[in-house]
């Protein structure tokens, strides 16, 4: 299952303050690319991945293979946009 950093973690924080507690980022690996959206809730199939502090994301299934084994990692750019990144556990 995807592992999520304390940072990432208070990324989404940060992005989803104000939304419901349902909401969460959703992630599609696809074309070589991380796509990341806000979502209200999981769509069917959706594996969730909750942070220890309640942060979530929740993994495409077309994409849930791919993402396993791998730590989802976050930083703000200069600009202040969040950049999020996988990379190996």
């Amino acid at each position: 299952m995807l592992e999520m950093t304390s940072v990432a973690a208070g990324v989404i924080r940060e992005l989803m303050a104000g939304e419901r507690p349902s909401a969460g980022l959703r992630l599609d690996f696809a074309d070589g690319d991380l796509h990341v959206t806000r979502a209200d809730a999981p769509e069917e199939g959706d594996e969730v991945v909750t942070a220890r502090s309640g942060e979530r994301v929740f993994v495409a299934p077309e994409s849930a293979d791919y993402l396993r084994n791998k730590v989802l990692d976050a930083r703000t750019d200069r600009d202040g946009t969040p950049v999020f990144a996988v990379s190996d556990r």
